[in-house]
């Protein structure tokens, strides 16, 4: 499921919006991303700022991309060929439960069951 991620290095800057820390940075080369608290001397292409419940939501597969930009829970700063393809890197196996590992509901019950 790695095919969408870009094959040459990619650092994207993560910064969410009422949490303590960060920023936090993805050095993105296919088929690796390494999570990492710096950028490692690395140009920044992409820099997401985000509402972490949100972004979280469409990775556990809860909610649209679309929405999350309408409604500003999500900005992407950069090239426009990476705030396209941004959503694409993840959607459909990071975090969404699937048969297989539906046990994922019960890591990251909603707000609404808690």
């Amino acid at each position: 499921m790695t095919e969408h991620l870009p094959e040459r290095r990619t650092i994207v800057e993560l910064r969410f919006r009422g949490t303590e820390g960060g920023p936090y940075f993805l050095h993105i080369a296919r088929p690796q991303i390494d999570l990492c608290t710096d950028d490692g001397g690395f140009e920044v292409a992409l820099r997401v700022d985000a509402d972490l419940e949100a972004l979280t939501r469409y990775w556990l597969g809860e909610t649209p991309w679309a929405p999350l930009l309408r409604s500003g829970a999500v900005t992407l700063t950069g090239p426009s060929t990476l705030r396209r393809a941004f959503p694409t890197w993840f959607s459909g196996y990071l975090l969404r439960a699937t048969p297989a590992t539906s046990h994922t509901a019960a890591v990251f019950p909603s707000p609404a069951s808690s």
